[in-house]
């Protein structure tokens, strides 16, 4: 069943009909495009939910499109849609795993680190590493913000987080 917030957005009946149509012709195509990019069933239904409701704030762009365009134009919506919660899952992930006590894939689980060692590898990271590692974990921005901060894309923070964590394992097997 259609939820009412969709057709929230429209004036007509015609167009609530329209777009019912088009939510029912659609769903599991959009579920099961989101689905293969996210892998997870509660994540899938968020991307189609987001691409909806952009359809349905779009719907006066699209409504007079052929049926192979409309087709094309959703496929690129719930595409995006499914992309973006993927991201904006693996930035949470990225910024979670240097807080976790539990070590990562290098067989670290077995090691107890302690505070001064964790400390003493860190000062020894490059300046533009440091501001990564602070600005992310400690004081727990986004890949985006600490970006803006730094003046620097939000890839290169990435990027930067991702090479700290290697330099810091690779310090850390030394001193221990």
């Amino acid at each position: 069943m259609l939820p009412i917030i969709y057709l929230s957005s429209f004036d007509t009946l015609e167009d609530k009909i329209k777009f019912e149509k088009l939510y029912i012709k659609y769903r599991k195509k959009m579920y099961g495009i989101a689905y293969s990019i996210l892998r997870n069933r509660e994540d899938a239904e968020d991307a189609v939910h987001n691409a909806f409701v952009r359809i349905a704030d779009n719907y006066s762009k699209i409504s007079n499109l052929s049926c192979n365009e409309i087709e094309s134009y959703i496929v690129i919506i719930i595409r995006n849609s499914a992309i973006d919660i993927y991201r904006k899952n693996k930035r949470d992930n990225t910024s979670q795993e240097l807080t976790e006590n539990t070590s990562d894939r290098d067989n670290l689980s077995d090691m107890i680190i302690t505070k001064e060692l964790l400390k003493a590898a860190v000062k020894q990271l490059p300046d533009k590493y440091k501001d990564v590692l602070f600005l992310c974990v400690y004081e727990q921005h986004s890949a985006k913000e600490t970006g803006k901060i730094l003046g620097i894309s939000e890839s290169d923070v990435r990027v930067r987080l991702h090479r700290a964590k290697t330099v810091l394992k690779k310090l850390m097997k030394e001193d221990v």
